[in-house]
């Protein structure tokens, strides 16, 4: 149901339809809270979650009730905008804004998405970090290229923005965190940060090479999260980096995969993701700004990655990790031989950039 339910927001042309499936997004992504209870922290976590996705739920009626008496396909809502009159077009492009800023988890709106992922069983931390992401991105940029696409100048400065407190927001939290999953989550909200800064320059050619690059991420994300259903201690999962003592000595394979994934992720050559990075920047070299934030935040996450990869490596395990089941030793043998493809050709990956852009 879920992924019926993010198909059809990519695929939407109609702000009405694409309003009702974010509601519907909201209540079965609850649900996975409510199944997924387990503490006492998870249980205040989905109420926090259920009452900020009624508020913007909210804001999602307002902005309907506002455009009541005009064609809601996002062509005509453009259209409509370029001759509203200044507070109507002002109210209705901010909340349309802050309602995918946040669903893309962006600065000031991530702390839902932080403060979700430690608590979330696993297949559920999983999911909000990796599934919706290109979803999301799909409906951004469509809405980017019809909504918005005669206010180019105005917004430039807004992604500007929100794309620098993302990259700040996520070195800052990173650098402080304990926890893995929240380490991650704050790599991921650096990706939107870059995304958001990259997307700023509003260049032609800039969303197929941010596609590309965000896919690449997003696979070896699913490497890493494929490590951590191998990484259990007494039962758990491992969540604090002290539980990662050691790994690579008393569990070689899965130690070795991990380390390489960090690896990846710092963006050295000749990986894919230094490769479509470097893609992405090439489509922007005349704005120096952002490419100076870009590689200044790359390089304020290598002590991040450097601990983890020290923890992994060279302190001592106190404790045993349980043995990992079979099924995960195949799945990271498949995961790397696709990895290995995609190193040597990453366009294989490319999703259709008409289906994504809308026509940008």
């Amino acid at each position: 149901m879920l992924l019926l339910c993010l198909k059809e927001m990519s695929q939407t042309k109609h702000l009405g339809i694409l309003f009702a499936f974010i509601c519907l997004l909201f209540l079965l992504q609850y649900m996975l809270f409510v199944f997924s209870r387990q503490s006492e922290e998870l249980y205040h976590v989905g109420r926090r979650y259920f009452w900020i996705s009624m508020l913007v739920s909210f804001l999602l009626v307002a902005i309907l009730f506002v455009l009541r008496e005009q064609n809601w396909q996002y062509d005509a809502i453009g259209e409509y905008l370029m001759q509203a009159s200044k507070g109507v077009r002002v109210f209705a492009m901010s909340a349309i804004l802050c309602v995918m800023l946040f669903l893309l988890g962006a600065a000031p709106f991530q702390f839902w998405h932080t403060d979700q992922i430690a608590p979330l069983i696993l297949p559920v931390a999983m999911y909000f970090e990796i599934v919706p992401i290109l979803t999301l991105w799909t409906v951004f940029w469509k809405l980017n290229g019809s909504v918005f696409s005669g206010f180019g100048e105005q917004l430039h400065d807004v992604y500007l923005c929100f794309g620098m407190l993302s990259v700040l927001f996520a070195v800052i939290g990173a650098n402080a965190s304990r926890f893995v999953r929240k380490i991650f989550a704050s790599v991921s909200l650096y990706q939107t940060g870059v995304l958001l800064l990259v997307f700023s320059t509003l260049k032609a050619n800039v969303v197929p090479a941010c596609l590309m690059y965000m896919e690449v991420y997003l696979y070896v994300l699913l490497g890493i999260y494929i490590c951590f259903y191998a990484i259990k201690s007494s039962g758990e999962y491992a969540n604090n980096l002290s539980m990662f003592k050691g790994l690579v000595l008393m569990r070689p394979y899965i130690g070795g995969a991990f380390v390489f994934l960090m690896t990846v992720l710092i963006g050295l050559p000749p990986f894919s993701l230094f490769f479509t990075e470097f893609m992405m920047l090439i489509t922007i070299a005349k704005y120096p700004l952002v490419i100076y934030t870009i590689l200044i935040g790359t390089v304020m996450f290598v002590p991040v990655y450097l601990k983890i990869v020290q923890t992994v490596c060279f302190i001592p395990r106190e404790k045993n990790f349980d043995r990992p089941d079979f099924t995960t030793y195949v799945s990271l043998l498949v995961y790397f031989a696709i990895f290995l493809l995609i190193s040597i050709k990453p366009q294989y990956i490319l999703i259709e950039e008409a289906v994504l852009s809308g026509g940008m």
